[in-house]
């Protein structure tokens, strides 16, 4: 939903997912205000997408329990996600100089669009 164009969520969905009772605890656990329930990805990733709904004016009740968090530090979040690390990746030189500037292109596409969407 946040990253979709709304048209092609309500497509696919015929009901608020937001809305679901089904849902709201495995949401609430996404953006840490429960313990989480096994490994979906990293809490401030999920709260980058409910913030990206939001902005989107999305509603339902996952997005109020989303507005009980603190406010965030949205740069901070989008740096650490956007971003290529490669040291470690042990890649063969011959694959690394092919695919790691694509990598490094795709995130700072990445980067300027959540700017953009957050208005940063």
């Amino acid at each position: 939903m946040a990253y979709l164009p709304q048209d092609v969520v309500s497509d696919m969905f015929r009901e608020n997912l937001l809305d679901l009772p089904e849902n709201q605890l495995a949401f609430r656990q996404m953006i840490g205000l429960e313990a989480p329930f096994e490994c979906i990805g990293q809490i401030p990733e999920a709260r980058l997408a409910f913030e990206l709904c939001r902005r989107k004016g999305l509603r339902g009740q996952a997005m109020r329990s989303y507005q009980e968090l603190p406010p965030q530090n949205w740069k901070d979040v989008i740096q650490r996600y956007c971003r290529v690390v490669s040291e470690d990746a042990h890649l063969p030189e011959s694959v690394a100089l092919g695919i790691l500037p694509l990598m490094r292109s795709a995130a700072d596409q990445a980067r300027d669009h959540l700017y953009q969407a957050l208005e940063l």
